[in-house]
């Protein structure tokens, strides 16, 4: 009630009140089940249901390419028949939903947003229904760790613009992982990314990494449109556009931007409204399931041939849950790593191997 009470507000001070009637009781309770507090997952507690991939076949991506590569790994191109039954995109209505979107993080209306939002709703809806799906499945976490950084929760969007939401993904630049981080940034926050181990395929602490990057930009910019755009140019392509504009505008910055990244914030934008309003364009999120996963915390070395006479685990899916261990070993000593197997070799693994449990 106080969200609606608040939206009525910002909506008669902008004396835009008459078209908000089009908007509806499901826009209002979408955005009241993504603003409500969520509940608190501890650091360790493992991802219950991950998405079958293996590290062979990680895909290639550039940034503006992960819809059309989502499709080709395994889902068909939307159809005429299905494209038929997504609502477009209705311009008054977008811009009214833009306004409801958290402010930090959006920039104004401008066709190059528009253009990104009929991208991914209209155009590739059917990849969309597994990004989301995918989305849905980490949201808990990523949320949770932007929140405990003290960092805006839907940050978590940036995963899906950089790598559909894939673990494993690949650039051709080297970018690696879901939050594609090059080596040299990977190591400048904290991930090891070596011959024995690439931290860089951790879905869970590469987030970590990308958190607080996101962090020192925003420290730096105190902009989050500047920030997001750091994230894929790097801070000095974007202090060299801000010289040159003269400016700390995202628009007024964008032409002095890499070709690139003059996409990325719209981007963004983009896929934040796809996860609070795609369900209103009747696209429908395509959930997964592979049942429960527990996280254990190794701290002595340990080689994946000892899990596997332990437990009777496949190597196959041993990497699948756990692609950073490059060569099937699990260093120790130095710090704490992780390892998840399926629940159901709980008790195999337990009796069988020293570990730590989380």
């Amino acid at each position: 009630m106080r969200l609606t009470v608040k939206i009525l507000a910002l909506l008669m001070f902008l004396n835009i009140l008459p078209s908000y009637a089009q908007l509806g009781r499901e826009e209002l309770e979408g955005i009241e089940r993504h603003r409500k507090e969520r509940k608190k997952t501890e650091i360790l507690q493992s991802i219950d249901e991950l998405n079958d991939t293996s590290i062979t076949n990680s895909i290639i991506i550039n940034t503006w390419d992960f819809l059309e590569e989502t499709e080709k790994t395994g889902e068909e191109k939307t159809t005429p028949e299905e494209k038929k039954q997504i609502i477009p995109v209705d311009i008054d209505l977008l811009t009214l939903r833009l306004l409801l979107l958290p402010k930090e993080l959006t920039i104004p209306y401008r066709k190059e947003l528009e253009a990104h939002v009929r991208s991914y709703i209209e155009n590739h809806s059917k990849a969309l229904q597994y990004i989301l799906g995918k989305y849905d499945y980490y949201e808990d976490y990523l949320r949770y760790t932007f929140r405990r950084y003290g960092l805006p929760e839907d940050l978590s969007a940036l995963s899906i613009v950089e790598s559909a939401m894939n673990p494993l993904a690949v650039s051709k630049a080297g970018a690696v992982g879901m939050w594609q981080f090059m080596p040299d940034a990977a190591r400048d926050y904290g991930l090891q990314c070596n011959a024995f181990i690439d931290e860089r395929l951790d879905p869970l602490r590469s987030a970590d990494a990308a958190a607080r990057y996101l962090r020192d930009a925003y420290k730096k910019f105190g902009s989050w449109p500047l920030a997001i755009s750091s994230y894929n140019c790097g801070a000095k392509a974007v202090e060299s556009a801000i010289r040159k504009a003269d400016s700390r505008e995202f628009w007024d910055i964008y032409q002095y931007l890499p070709e690139e990244t003059r996409s990325y914030m719209p981007a963004f934008v983009a896929a934040l409204y796809s996860i609070y309003f795609s369900s209103l364009h009747e696209i429908k999120i395509k959930p997964f399931s592979e049942g429960k996963i527990t996280s254990y915390k190794i701290e002595n070395r340990l080689t994946y041939k000892q899990i596997i006479n332990a437990t009777g685990i496949t190597q196959k899916e041993l990497i699948r849950l756990n692609p950073q261990y490059k060569v099937g070993i699990i260093p120790g000593g130095e710090k704490t790593y992780i390892l998840r197997l399926p629940s159901k070799y709980n008790k195999l693994f337990k009796d069988n191997i020293y570990v730590v449990n989380n």
